[in-house]
């Protein structure tokens, strides 16, 4: 595994102000032009899910690119409805790699998840419109790392 060569991704489950698809879009493809490989997703709904399906859009184009799908632990759609749980399976069961970082469910399941993520990566995507919460944790987390970090 190369720090370099790998992208994770962070982002509110609630979608108030939609991300620039077009930036996203090119920081992603200027990423892949530089190397980079792995793009490690937390799969939770809202940015993460649109996230895991740019990338698989993107493996028609790039074939050399993986989507590593990381789960916080087994039960991590429990409470989405029915068609996000409908779209998270089908993500998952298309993602190149699936890695449950916990065994089980408890309060900080999702911020270990995104720290998992970061300690693998040297680029981080984050979808940040709050600065509390669990994505502005990943950022400050990625800063403190020296992650080179983009805002869409």
């Amino acid at each position: 595994m190369s720090l370099n060569k790998s992208c994770a991704f962070t982002g509110h489950r609630k979608i108030d102000d939609p991300p620039d698809m077009v930036m996203l879009n090119e920081i992603v493809e200027g990423l892949i032009a530089q190397g980079v490989t792995d793009f490690y997703c937390g799969m939770a709904r809202g940015f993460d899910m649109i996230a895991a399906q740019l990338i698989l859009d993107l493996k028609q184009s790039y074939g050399g690119i993986k989507l590593i799908a990381c789960i916080s632990c087994p039960e991590q759609d429990k409470f989405f409805g029915k068609e996000d749980k409908r779209v998270y399976a089908r993500l998952v069961d298309e993602a190149d790699e699936v890695k449950v970082v916990n065994s089980r469910y408890f309060r900080a399941v999702m911020l270990r998840r995104n720290d998992y993520m970061v300690d693998r990566c040297r680029y981080l995507i984050a979808y940040l419109r709050r600065e509390t919460g669990g994505t502005a944790y990943t950022v400050e987390y990625a800063r403190n790392r020296g992650r080179k970090i983009f805002i869409v």
